[in-house]
């Protein structure tokens, strides 16, 4: 196989990869199964996240006028089946319109007169629906994320920030509910459990004060008395049985190693999810590798030092392109499963070993780009990019690696 031939093959195990885990048939065939303890009662639905606006039609797919009534909340504008209404929330950082969307939700929870309640929960839905604790406002919460983000605080430690500093978060939506209720949920967290998506707005486990103040401390946020107040309070956590994950990492990592496997070549999963920083991250699996396909889920972040535009596969990529510079035998994709990429407008890059070379050919350095963070402007010049539009849906990212 050429590295021509590979990087097609890896645009096609994506494709398929997105199309398994398309939320709306995912939630569509889960309502189904679970049709029994949903009973007769009118339905009222909850979604929330990147993909809330396809998992609301899948729930009307198949609830048909059983659906009564609902909210969905999610980035921009979408859709959705004309008994629900939509508010737009802001990502990855929390704003007022991310307030007013909890309230909004909240309101419609404690008003409804549904029977049986249907959360629908997905990535991105930390950021998108927030209701701040007293003597924190929204700006407190941007403020504190960013500079997690960008102090490159591990993705599960900024989650337990987000579960932690919330009235929503970490079961507390449940507070708000009177009548049965079932959550379904699309993963983007990896090998961690399903109460750590969105933050785990109704589903609730124990957590660790003095531990969200160690994250805090590291990244430099003063933790002041509104924070030490809510920290210190007594919150319960609230138990939630009624779940199921209809698609997540795993379910892409398998519809791309299914359509790798007609090329003929050997192709192995990764028993774990990756994560830690991008350029690092992405080199190791790549030097890991064996011969065929290597296809890995799971989320790396990158601690932002310079001014430049990309994301966390971008620079994956970039660092991965300067490591195989001159290789015939490498081709390396990072690519993101919501099809953005940080603040790029790709879903990430797909490299090999003439990419760094193209990138000086058009005047860019590659390793300048990579000490800026600029990974999005080099591999553009390379003609690396990957872009898919957003997908409506997010189970992290997919990296696959052809090696000869």
């Amino acid at each position: 196989m050429t590295p021509a031939a590979a990087r097609q093959a890896i645009r096609q195990a994506f494709d398929a990869a997105l199309t398994a885990i398309e939320p709306r048939a995912a939630i569509a065939r889960s309502v189904a199964e679970h049709a029994s303890s949903i009973g007769d009662r009118p339905v009222g639905v909850v979604a929330i996240g990147k993909a809330a606006a396809p998992m609301a039609w899948g729930a009307y797919d198949a609830l048909g006028e059983r659906m009564i009534s609902g909210v969905a909340v999610g980035p921009g504008d979408a859709a959705t089946p004309e008994q629900m209404t939509w508010h737009s929330g802001s990502h990855p950082i929390p704003d007022a319109s991310s307030e007013e969307a909890g309230r909004a939700v909240v309101d419609y929870l404690e008003t409804t007169d549904a029977g049986f309640i249907l959360f629908l929960i997905s990535g991105g839905g930390s950021a998108i629906v927030e209701i701040p604790p007293e003597g924190l406002d929204i700006g407190d919460l941007a403020s504190i994320q960013q500079t997690l983000l960008h102090s490159g605080t591990p993705i599960e430690a900024l989650n337990l920030v987000r579960r932690s500093l919330s009235l929503l978060k970490n079961g507390r939506l449940l507070d708000h509910v009177g009548v049965p209720h079932h959550t379904m949920l699309v993963s983007d967290v990896g090998d961690a459990g399903p109460e750590v998506i969105a933050s785990g707005p109704t589903l609730g486990v124990s957590t660790s004060a003095d531990a969200v103040r160690a994250i805090l401390t590291r990244a430099g946020v003063d933790v002041g008395e509104a924070i030490e107040a809510h920290l210190a309070a007594d919150w319960p956590a609230r138990q939630n049985d009624a779940h199921a994950v209809v698609a997540d990492g795993w379910s892409a990592a398998q519809a791309a190693a299914d359509v790798l496997r007609e090329t003929g070549e050997e192709v192995s999963i990764t028993k774990r999810h990756f994560a830690g920083e991008a350029r690092r991250v992405g080199g190791t699996l790549v030097r890991n590798a064996t011969r065929g396909f290597t296809v890995a889920p799971g989320e790396a972040t990158v601690t932002v030092t310079g001014s430049g535009r990309g994301g966390r596969n971008t620079e994956a990529a970039l660092a991965v392109a300067i490591g195989i510079d001159g290789s015939e035998d490498v081709v390396f994709a990072a690519l993101s499963t919501d099809g953005v990429d940080g603040s790029s407008d790709a879903a990430g890059a797909m490299v090999d070993g003439d990419s760094a070379h193209r990138m000086r050919a058009a005047g860019i350095s590659p390793e300048a780009a990579l000490m800026n963070n600029n990974s999005h402007p080099a591999l553009r010049a390379s003609n690396d990019l990957v872009h898919t539009g957003p997908t409506g849906t997010n189970v992290a990212d997919l990296w696959m690696v052809w090696r000869r």
